[in-house]
């Protein structure tokens, strides 16, 4: 059972060195580290090399030294080029606990057992934030958010360093162009909840570090649209409650576009099928559509005040907020 570490590092000195003892100190001892450095411009490929020096499951891939390519092409240059049988993403600046690799292997093994060879896996687990030194900042949730693919569009809570996927998954995901994937995590989860099967596993397996160098994973659609500086400029339109305006080419949106070209013809007729239509039509479509798909589709969460924000916001592509 070969399972792969995939790690992108950027300028992370700091934390580095903490985050590969925490990967040697697993309970499971069965793995490979890949990194790929992206351009740093510290003292973290020495680091990198260090460690490979005294222990042969780490290894630095680097094809072009000093290339940089972001962090979703980073981490997708290893995941289409690393063979494995399952795959674990990495960050460079959190801390993995010591049965991480175990019980997310676990959880993934029985998830297979529940269904046929073919099926596309993703395991995730629970997490514990922290700040940058290492102090809880809040206790993890122990909400058990649905799996379905329109909450996985618009609530997303898959980070990408508590995941573990296979190789069906990989196959599909891989099929991606870059510059309609916002972040790999997304994706992935994406891909998953519309093509195969997702298990969450409620233990917190990861201290996940925040602070300010870092990216902050699991951003749901409306955080993301809003924060788009295509959507700032469209805002600012004169033209504000017009449907031309709304932000079709804005990465959250083109995103699910590339989605259902992907993947709408291989669907059967079902509740994923029904679901991509739906979304896809109403991301590209009137007003009228979105009015419509908030009424059957749109999935809510929170208080009813956040419900109603996400409604309109939806609607007017986030202009006036």
């Amino acid at each position: 059972m070969k399972i792969a570490i995939l790690m992108s590092t950027y300028n992370g000195q700091e934390y580095l060195p903490l985050q590969l003892e925490s990967i040697q100190q697993q309970t499971d001892q069965d793995w490979n580290l890949y990194i790929r450095d992206d351009g740093s411009t510290d003292d973290t490929l020495k680091i990198i090399k260090k460690y490979q020096q005294n222990d042969e499951r780490v290894h630095l891939y680097q094809r072009k030294h000093g290339e940089n390519l972001g962090v979703v092409g980073s981490f997708f240059e290893l995941f289409r080029n690393i063979q494995a049988d399952f795959y674990m993403f990495c960050d460079q600046d959190d801390v993995w606990l010591p049965t991480k690799i175990t019980a997310t292997l676990t959880a993934m093994l029985e998830l297979r057992k529940q269904n046929d060879s073919a099926t596309p896996l993703l395991v995730h687990t629970n997490k514990l934030i922290v700040d940058r030194k290492l102090n809880l900042l809040h206790a993890p949730s122990l909400e058990q958010r649905p799996h379905d693919l329109l909450s996985i569009v618009f609530f997303n809570n898959i980070t990408g360093c508590t995941v573990m996927v296979d190789n069906n998954l990989k196959k599909y995901a891989c099929r991606a162009d870059l510059k309609d994937v916002f972040l790999h995590d997304h994706w992935l989860a994406l891909v998953a909840a519309l093509l195969g099967k997702i298990a969450f596993v409620n233990e917190p397996l990861i201290k996940y570090r925040q602070h300010g160098n870092n990216q902050y994973g699991g951003q749901d659609f409306f955080s993301v649209l809003r924060s788009s500086k295509l959507n700032k400029k469209i805002a600012n339109l004169q033209r504000k409650w017009s449907d031309k305006s709304w932000p079709v080419k804005s990465l959250p949106v083109r995103q699910i576009n590339q989605l259902y070209r992907l993947f709408i013809d291989d669907l059967d007729d079902g509740q994923s099928k029904q679901s991509l239509l739906a979304v896809y039509q109403a991301l590209n479509g009137s007003k009228l559509k979105r009015m419509q798909f908030v009424k059957r589709y749109l999935p809510h969460q929170g208080t009813t005040g956040r419900r109603i924000l996400s409604d309109t916001f939806f609607v007017l592509g986030g202009k006036g907020f």
